[in-house]
């Protein structure tokens, strides 16, 4: 094996050394909701595509003879690693800013309903204008919540406090819940089902979905 064989060799072996560690990394970025592992990942990744561009572009230069080949390779690559090292910014400054993010607005809504699914919110009329602050995998959760204009301060803790616990628990990261309490209105009614209400207006007809769109914007009465 000359050097130029040895080279090739132990550059395989690194390559696909590498290969596992990204792969493992992309995997506990997901689990652990980081975007530091993510970045180490497309990181690591990028030493891969390197050495790949680098053995294809000599291989293919050295059986064709053409030597375009090699800076070729090496603008196709650049293109792409700037294209990878700009959407780790983006996630990066997107987080920084608290830009609001479709994907976990999706998953804080999906734990709302299913809260109200499995029965937990008597008493919860309407959610609206949530916000969130992000903190690695930790979020605080700003939101205003609707609730009967008869219940004294005592039974809105309570209510809150369960309610925040609950939501937490369906909400695969971890945070906090800071709510704004707002009371019913009589146009509320046909939206609430809570049961034997004193101040009932309106019959009710159906409870409100949370969804993205309703729990990020304004309360609206439709």
């Amino acid at each position: 094996m000359d050097f130029n064989e040895t080279g090739l060799y132990f550059s395989g072996i690194a390559t696909f050394m590498n290969v596992i560690l990204a792969l493992y990394l992309r995997r506990a970025s997901k689990s652990k909701h980081s975007i530091m592992l993510n970045a180490s990942s497309v990181h690591v990744m990028s030493d891969v595509w390197t050495t790949v561009a680098v053995l294809l572009a000599l291989g293919i230069t050295q059986i064709t003879g053409y030597l375009w080949i090699d800076p070729l390779a090496a603008l196709v690559l650049a293109c792409f690693l700037f294209h990878e090292g700009y959407k780790v910014l983006r996630q990066a400054f997107s987080g920084l800013t608290d830009e609001l993010d479709p994907q976990i607005l999706k998953e804080l809504s999906m734990a709302f309903e299913k809260v109200v699914e499995d029965g937990l919110t008597p008493g919860l009329i309407d959610l609206h204008d949530v916000k969130f602050i992000r903190s690695g995998s930790f979020h605080h959760v700003d939101a205003h919540l609707v609730v009967p204009r008869f219940w004294d301060v005592g039974r809105t803790h309570i209510f809150m406090e369960e309610l925040e616990k609950n939501v937490v628990k369906a909400y695969r990261f971890d945070g906090e819940i800071a709510f704004h309490i707002d009371p019913c209105e009589p146009a509320d009614c046909s939206f609430c089902d809570y049961e034997n209400c004193p101040i009932r207006s309106q019959a009710f007809i159906k409870r409100k979905s949370f969804t993205p769109e309703q729990v990020a914007g304004e309360k609206k009465l439709i």
